[in-house]
């Protein structure tokens, strides 16, 4: 309990509320805006001519200018941010008000499936000055509840809305430079906001609320938030602990968050919503601690402060404070009310600390017993109080309205005219029949456990959903007819029946794709079609017409309209010079819309009143909740337009006064901003005492009326006398000193009976569940348990009824039930089928029973965390983190500076030969690598001198080590020598030992030119040596002639030519240069590029090829570099924990290289062999370590394992960065390493770059296939942890796993006898345990029963990581292809493109269905034909094989039944889906077979008109990972493969080569690729055309998740244009990505046939 008020603390909470504490830098307005200093309310200068009342007012309108604006979207777009010109025309010192709000619900609208919202910051709209005080005390009279009250005086509101609405400022936002997402608004002057000045009696409330926990009970618009501000200032100044602020609705929570923001600036605050993924934080450890830590103040709803409390996610231990806004809903099983009794009361009790409670009403008492006061008090441990030393002051500040009571005359029950239409309506619905009812045939049809005991349900009640539907519609119809007569009912049937037949959803027409999209699981989606049509039917037998309307208004009207259309009259008519501002509340929403349109073209009413409507309960209305699919079914009946925001918009012109009447339901009588009302009109009468408070609190203006409206003969309840003794109730002292001694001896509101259930709550964080939580909860942990492979899956749990003794539930009587529930057969055998412990009278407290032990069973499982959710990856794993695109990494090390150190330090020196090969002719040349170090061996690989010359470089095995002699000096070198004859003439060569790397040559003369001069009979003897001109710096030339003597040197000349290029030794052919073209003179004959004398030149004693092999040491020592690199990694890193050596040298190496580098090689094709096994071990390892868990638990956390991001960051802490070789090499200015350059060097400092986090990623999987090639899945499982350090599992042999999968398995289930011709006739396998192929062929929506011990899910998760690892590391070993003449492996990415052609549901659908196919007889029995189709034809015509019988023929034929005909499901759509496939293919069949077998391009196109489901690859994979688990041989799994035709397949892939494979839209954007960089203009064009009738595909057939619907013409057509020019159009697809699919492959044939589309320059 909160201490007692100690002297001086009202003194010195005022004093704080006035303090300069809004003086800071900026006035924040929310997560998204912030008032700069610039931008205060000038309030400083009225001088001490305003009263503290005016104070308090300019406070109310900082609060009103604040609070009642909002965001336009969810996106977060800011709208009408006033700038900072409109504020500098204001004068100094005028105060700022908001126009009428623009608010909007953030569930206002329905959000996709799976999308994540982020909810937007509240924000500000529009200001305008305030011109006098008057205007400002008015001002006071339109603030709401929620509001601060601070005025007095309401007399001139109609003023002030006039002005407001003429004076609304346009602006536009500034965003601030210290956050994107924050705003700020400047204005001039500057100067602080005025403080805010507490009222006697609000400051009484805060001295209650000190003392004790206090509700606070006060009228409508006295300020009860101050009073809530108040004591949260005082508990931040005296508490580290955090404020909980609730409120019953998301809007009013936006409108409560900007008002403390407002008022306390300094404090952190933070607003919880719904849309901010609270479930996320409860899996991600650390997240509301953060919450807490971070925040003081938190605004949310009311449930959402029980889900953190219950599930041990928030403490109370850590609050100080509970504010609870409208606090007469915490009744009941309201979930404040639950964490009160569940929580609170036991820590309470146990004399622990909790959190002092404020309640904020209007009305404590919800029904008309004022006694429910003392358990609403009991309940909260509160004590309701109300000001009684300054209750004079608080009535001057609430305007009360007078109260009328007008009667109408009561029409006799039937005594009515009935409309004929009513009529034809009834008849329409009593014709309805069970049988002909979609739902019911739906049901018969499913056959399955849960429908016949849903079809037992409706039938026995007579209740299906259309029959409800109309069963609505008529007794709607009927209400109407009594409550506003003839005329409303009949337009009311009208107006219904026509919004069911304008709506898209309603229509007997098919639906577009988008809006088939919305519905899952798929199989309900033919169902509502069907009912939807099917009401349609029902409702076109009405013939429903609009009503007429005549001069004097709809007619006939009932007596209560009447009276109604009286009151509004004589209202507007008897003071010409009031303004009617008012709101007819109603019960019904469809009675709010009729009546809103009788008022709006009544000739009593239009002139007077402009009228709209707003009702809650669907997405209409701010805070009213999502819209179900229930709801929106019952938006016909309750004429809720579809599509039209019509509550918002009514909401919105009704603040800015374009709206002076609005019918409304219950929804306006709280918690939405509302101009105050002169006229409140209760046409039916209020429920409860609290909605009349609620209602008369909303006509506050100065003078008002509310109008009660009963009928004759009845009185009106004495709604004040009730009031009246409930406020004597808290009012009175004696009560209040019992009640308090009540809280304090721990007696509270009695308890229900179910309330002694037990409760489940984990020992560690104490979060719990009780019998009331269990059903929903466990409806959300089926949701979670949706996959990939659920589609035709019913996920929700169902429960069966019996009686406790046998004893039938259809009876009458009442007898004790239990329930059992049934949950999907994707969860383990013991989980599915769970029983209620206890015997209940009521069918809703059994099946709680029932859920309950099923959600402490999934708790005992490991299937619910600790916080008593689903367990979630991140909780785990941690959130997947989003990938950067590039991040800071080190530097590459450099392997030279660990050479050149030796060559200084070593006393031995190692050497190893190496040979380079010009493959053109085969001239050799013999080299050997010295270095003080081991020399790695590099694989062979090949330099480009240019495109048409490569050398090909190989080393030898073994190297020799050789003991240095004590004078180094002598040490051979032929280092200088050769990069003499490439380099002498561009930088100065060194002498022997300066250069890191030494190289020997043996067949290198001793003198690298011939002595004496050079002659003709020597260039004829050596055309292939090179020439050197002495006076060019000895600048190599070849090609050289020998020219007679020349005037007027008169001696022998020498023609030459520049043979040697500039750079040199690439390792791919594209970057290599192109050869050194011949100059051609005049003449024709060739052109040489210098000619001098003779005796100017020297000719190299070796031949050019020297030169040329030199030319490329450059390449040779980059390559040699980066197998030290890699060979540093090797031994420093890996080697250790993974057994690897030097043979896997050239492995890693080429794991190092990253693509850009332009190596030898590259990663590619190791990454792709390393991804697939690295999903294929998480994947085992998984499933071995959650045996358990189902399918769609485990793809996410393999997925949270393999991730890019963890791959990168675990990358980096090894130090892999440094190894990373990404750069180029760099040729320009090249010069050769020196030891003692390199010597010199300052340290090394780690010198950050930008890399690729991607890459990054991808080398980790490229070592990991480097670690398999070296010695299996064994070798690569030691490479995981070092780089997945952080993942929580221990990782397993292969083998080990699958010994853990195979005896997880059952071991006595027979095979059932439809399928033992699988194992013979199919596969080629005898499975061990029949157990799996039973398994692998279950389907999920399979019922659970005997037999059924689980579903292919897991299987297939395996099965697709097995596949996935089988054809990479088959296409590894088969893709290596001969180009030029060099062994290396295929361009990049082929690959993965080859794997999609051999990995889709498609192509794995035909191999089903042409090779996993069992030949089965079957019998026809042909009728001999009638003698009338006969003709005289004395005997019947047989075909084939036949029998005669008696006249009739008995034929035999063969029928190819597939694998997936033995799958176990029980859904008929399912059903459909494979037969409709199998039926395409035998159409098909011949045609595809040859293209895939003769073909010189991969069919994608005419696979994909297969349109075969997913559940043909999950058969495929499921059958795969059987056979795996059950042989745990992976041979046994290739030859299977190789039964199925796989292996075949893969080899013609080979063959048809990267162009041949590649998918038809991605080989057009090769083909256009350089038309783009010019700038030339490609694309597609899609449009809509319609089928052709008899056109090819007649029979129209959805995909998996579309629907299937004969009657739809719908067809895409596509063009391709170049430039405008249409050269391919295609038309008659049934999906727009089909046909640019089609486009794309009729385009690529023609730019293959006619090539002059790709030579066209641009704009030719």
């Amino acid at each position: 309990m909160p201490s007692r008020l100690e002297p001086g603390t009202i003194a010195n909470v005022t004093k704080c509320m006035s303090r300069s504490k809004l003086t800071k830098p900026e006035l924040r307005l929310g997560s998204g805006l912030s008032l700069s200093r610039s931008s205060r309310l000038a309030h400083t200068n009225r001088g001490a001519r305003h009263s503290a009342a005016s104070a308090s007012s300019s406070s109310c309108e900082l609060h009103h200018v604040l609070t009642q604006d909002r965001t336009k979207s969810r996106t977060g777009d800011v709208r009408g941010i006033p700038n900072s010109t409109s504020l500098l025309s204001d004068p100094p010192g005028a105060p700022i008000a908001s126009q009428e709000p623009n608010f909007k619900s953030f569930h206002a609208q329905p959000q996709p499936y799976g999308r994540r919202i982020t909810r937007p910051a509240p924000t500000m709209t529009s200001y305008m000055p305030l011109r006098s005080l008057s205007q400002t005390r008015a001002m006071s009279a339109t603030t709401t509840d929620d509001e601060l009250s601070c005025s007095s005086s309401a007399s001139d509101s109609e003023a002030v809305s006039a002005q407001l609405s003429r004076e609304v400022e346009t602006a536009d936002a500034v965003p601030r430079e210290d956050s994107p997402s924050r705003m700020s608004v400047t204005a001039s002057p500057p100067s602080p906001p005025p403080p805010i000045t507490p009222r006697a009696y609000q400051l009484e409330m805060l001295e209650e609320s000190l003392k004790q926990n206090v509700i606070v009970a006060m009228d409508t618009g006295s300020g009860k938030t101050q009073v809530a501000i108040l004591r949260i200032q005082y508990e931040l100044e005296r508490s580290d602990k955090v404020v909980w602020f609730l409120a019953p609705t998301v809007p009013l929570c936006h409108q409560q968050h900007v008002v403390i923001q407002t008022q306390l600036p300094a404090v952190t605050t933070r607003l919880i919503c719904g849309d901010d993924d609270i479930e996320t934080w409860s899996a991600i450890p650390g997240v509301w601690d953060g919450v807490l830590k971070h925040t003081r103040v938190i605004v949310s709803t009311y449930q959402i402060l029980f889900d953190a409390v219950a599930h041990a996610l928030v403490p109370l231990s850590a609050l100080s404070l509970i504010v609870i806004d409208e606090a007469h809903h915490c009744i009941k099983m309201n979930p404040v009310s639950r964490v009160m009794k569940e929580h609170y009361a036991p820590l309470k009790a146990k004399g622990a600390q909790v959190p002092a409670v404020l309640g904020l009403t209007a009305s404590p008492v919800m029904r008309t017993n004022p006694a429910d006061l003392e358990k609403l008090e009991q309940t909260l441990f509160a004590v309701c109080k109300t000001p009684s030393r300054h209750r004079a002051e608080l009535m001057q500040m609430v305007t009360k309205p007078d109260l009328v009571t007008v009667t109408y005359p009561g029409d006799p029950q039937g005594q009515v005219p009935e409309p004929p239409v009513l009529g034809r309506l009834i008849a329409a619905y009593r014709g309805m029949q069970l049988a002909q009812d979609p739902y019911i045939q739906h049901l018969v049809m499913d056959g399955s456990q849960r429908s016949r005991a849903k079809l037992q349900k409706v039938v026995s009640k007579r209740k299906t959903r259309s029959m409800e539907h109309m069963y609505a519609l008529c007794i709607r119809t009927k209400d109407m007819l009594q409550r506003l007569g003839p005329w409303a009912a009949e337009y009311y049937i009208h107006e219904v029946i026509s919004a069911f037949f304008d709506d898209p959803e309603a229509s007997t027409g098919p639906l577009d794709e988008e809006e088939v999209e919305l519905y899952n699981p798929i199989f309900e989606y033919n169902l509502q079609v069907q009912e939807r049509r099917y009401i349609s039917s029902i409702l076109s037998q009405v013939n429903a017409q609009p009503p007429a309307t005549t001069d004097q208004g709809p007619s006939p009207l009932s007596p209560k309209i009447l009276a109604l259309l009286d009151v509004l009259e004589s209202f507007a008519k008897d003071d010409p010079s009031r303004k009617p501002v008012g709101i007819i509340f109603v019960r019904e929403r469809a009675t709010a819309a009729v009546l809103s349109h009788i008022l709006s073209i009544h000739p009593r009413t239009a002139p007077h009143y402009r009228v709209a409507c707003m009702v809650g309960g669907t997405t209409r209305v701010p805070g009213s909740g999502g819209g179900s699919r229930s709801n929106k079914r019952r938006e016909y009946i309750d004429l809720i337009k579809k599509g039209k925001d019509d509550g918002l918009e009514a909401l919105q012109a009704f603040r800015q006064g374009e709206v002076n009447l609005v019918v409304a339901t219950s929804v306006l009588e709280e918690g939405i901003d509302v101009p105050a009302c002169n006229l409140v009109v209760c046409f039916d009468v209020p429920e409860n005492l609290k909605s009349f408070i609620q209602r008369r609190g909303r006509a506050r203006m100065g003078v008002s009326k509310l109008v009660l409206m009963v009928p004759e003969g009845e009185q009106a309840k004495g709604w004040d006398e009730r009031e009246r003794e409930m406020k004597e109730m808290y009012e009175d002292d004696m009560r209040v000193v019992r009640i308090v001694e009540e809280i304090e001896n721990g007696i509270v509101v009695e308890t229900e009976k179910e309330d002694e259930y037990p409760v489940l709550r984990d020992p560690e964080t104490g979060a719990q569940v009780t019998l009331h939580d269990a059903k929903a909860h466990l409806e959300h942990f089926c949701g979670t348990l949706r996959s990939s492979t659920s589609a035709f899956t019913e996920l929700r749990p169902f429960y069966i009824l019996h009686g406790e003794h046998g004893q039938s539930v259809n009876t009458f009587a009442p007898v004790p039930l239990r329930a059992t529930v049934h949950l999907p057969v994707v969860l383990p055998p013991e989980l599915r089928r769970i029983e209620g412990i206890r015997s209940w009278l009521s069918e809703a407290d059994a099946c709680r029973d029932a859920a309950f032990q099923a959600y402490q069973k999934l708790y005992e499982a490991g299937l619910v965390g600790k916080h008593l959710l689903p367990i979630r990856e991140e909780s785990v794993f941690g959130e997947l983190e989003s990938r950067d695109g590039l991040a800071n990494v080190k530097d590459v090390m450099d392997p030279w500076v660990a050479v050149a150190q030796a060559w200084r330090q070593s006393k031995k020196l190692w050497k190893r030969g190496m040979t380079l090969t010009r493959v053109r002719d085969g001239e050799q040349i013999r080299w050997e690598v010295v270095l003080p170090v081991e020399v790695p061996r590099m694989e062979k690989f090949f330099m480009f001198y240019d495109k048409e010359t490569s050398w090909e470089v190989t080393m030898d095995q073994d190297q020799e080590a050789i003991d240095r002699p004590e004078d180094t000096q002598t040490e051979p070198d032929d280092t200088p020598a050769l990069l003499s004859l490439a380099f002498s003439h561009r930088f100065r060569i060194l002498g022997k030992g300066e250069y890191v790397l030494r190289l020997l040559c043996p067949s290198l003369p001793s003198s690298l030119t011939f002595q004496g001069r050079v002659t003709e009979r020597l260039l004829k003897r050596h055309p292939d040596h090179l020439l050197r001109w002495v006076h060019d710096r000895n600048y190599p030339f070849g090609d050289h002639t020998f020219l007679p003597p020349r005037e007027p040197e008169n001696e022998p000349q020498v023609g030459m030519r520049k043979v040697l290029p500039h750079k040199a030794g690439f390792f791919r052919k594209n970057s290599a240069p192109d050869a050194m073209p011949v100059s051609m003179g005049q003449n024709g004959e060739p052109k040489f590029d210098r000619i001098v004398p003779l005796r100017e030149v020297v000719m190299d004693a070796v031949p050019a090829k020297y030169a040329e092999a030199a030319l490329m040491i450059p390449a040779l020592l980059v390559v040699l570099g980066d197998h030290l690199l890699a060979r540093d990694l090797l031994t420093e890193r890996l080697r250790e924990k993974t057994g690897m050596g030097g043979d896997d040298l050239g492995n890693v190496v080429r794991a190092l290289w990253a693509s850009g580098a332009q190596r030898p090689g590259d990663y590619e094709n190791m990454e792709f062999l390393g991804d697939a096994l690295l999903k294929f071990l998480t994947t085992v390892n998984c499933e071995a370590k959650y045996l358990t868990y189902p399918e769609g638990f485990l793809s996410p956390i393999k997925d949270r394992i393999v991730s890019n991001m963890r791959f990168f960051r675990a990358a980096v802490g090894f130090g892999l960065d440094r190894y990373i070789i990404d750069a180029k090499m760099v040729q320009k200015r090249w010069r050769p390493p020196t030891i003692s350059s390199i010597l010199g060097r300052p340290p090394s400092v780690t010198a950050p770059r930008q890399l690729s986090t991607k890459t990054v990623a991808d080398v980790v999987e490229a070592l990991v296939g480097a670690a398999y090639l070296s010695g299996g899945t064994d070798r690569a499982l030691t490479c995981v942890p070092l780089f997945l350090p952080d993942v929580p599992i221990d990782w397993l042999p292969v083998g080990r796993c699958r010994d853990i999968l195979f005896n997880h398995a059952a071991a006595d289930d027979p095979l059932p006898k439809t399928m033992r011709r699988i194992e013979e006739q199919l596969l080629g396998y005898e499975f061990k345990k029949k157990s799996l192929l039973v398994e692998a062929l279950t389907h999920s929506s399979c019922p659970a029963g005997p037999g059924v011990r689980g579903s292919l899910d897991r299987l297939e998760l395996l099965g697709d990581a097995l596949l996935d690892f089988l054809v990479a590391t088959k296409l590894y070993e088969l893709y290596k292809c001969n180009v030029d003449g060099q062994q290396q492996m295929v361009v990049p990415y082929i690959l993965h493109i080859m794997k999609s052609a051999l990995v889709n549901q498609d192509i794995m659908a035909v191999l089903i269905l042409e090779e996993w196919t069992i030949l089965q007889e079957e019998l026809d029995i042909i009728a001999p034909p009638s003698p009338s189709s006969s003709q005289g034809s004395e005997t019947a015509i047989s075909e084939g094989n036949g029998e005669h019988s008696g006249g009739v023929t008995l034929r035999t034929r063969h029928v190819r039944v597939p694998l997936t005909a033995f799958l176990r499901h029980n859904t008929i759509q399912l059903s459909r889906f494979m037969n409709d496939t199998t039926r395409r293919y035998a159409a098909m069949r011949h045609e595809v077979q040859h293209a895939l077998t003769h073909g010189d391009r991969y069919p994608w196109r005419l696979i994909s008109q297969l349109r075969a489901p997913k559940v043909f690859s999950d058969v495929f994979e499921a059958v795969l990972a059987a056979v795996w688990v059950d042989s745990g041989d992976m041979d046994v799994c290739r030859r299977v493969l190789e039964r199925v035709g796989l292996d075949r397949l893969m080899k013609r892939i080979v063959e048809l080569g990267p162009m041949g494979v590649l998918h038809p839209r991605e080989e057009l954007n090769v083909l256009t690729s350089k038309m783009r960089t010019l700038g030339r203009s490609v694309g597609y064009e899609v449009f809509e055309c319609e089928r052709e009738e008899g056109s090819e595909g007649e029979e129209s057939v959805m995909e998996e998740g579309k629907k299937k619907d004969k009657d739809s013409k719908r067809r895409f057509g596509c063009r391709y244009l170049v430039d405008g020019t249409v050269i391919a159009e295609v038309r008659g697809t049934r999906s727009k990505d089909e046909a640019r699919t089609w486009v794309a492959e009729e385009a690529c044939r023609i730019l293959r046939r006619e090539p002059y589309w790709l030579s066209v320059e641009e704009g030719a």
